[in-house]
């Protein structure tokens, strides 16, 4: 649903930088970086592209906001060898 240039993906951009304003930007976790100086918290706007399942796309549940907290950043291979340890841990522990 579009009205001129402003669409779901916009409205859902501007709920996104809204909520980040309100829990980081003013407040002292701003400041927090990861070990690579990146900051903690991040926003994205998906619009009318990540429907919750088996939702009506008008219902008010379909317009949320999904927070991602990044402690660490890890490489692909890092995330990998993360996965590998955990799978045969719980292989082991299931014995």
């Amino acid at each position: 649903m579009a009205r001129g240039a402003y669409d779901n993906t916009s409205l859902s951009l501007d709920r996104a930088r809204a909520v980040h304003a309100a829990l980081v930007e003013q407040s002292p976790l701003n400041g927090y970086r990861n070990r690579l100086a990146q900051p903690l918290f991040s926003f994205s706007a998906y619009g009318d592209k990540r429907l919750l399942p088996g939702i009506d796309p008008t219902d008010a549940r379909n317009r949320r906001v999904d927070l991602r907290i990044v402690l660490t950043y890890r490489t692909p291979s890092e995330l990998e060898a993360t996965l590998t340890r955990a799978r045969a841990a719980d292989a082991a522990a299931s014995r």
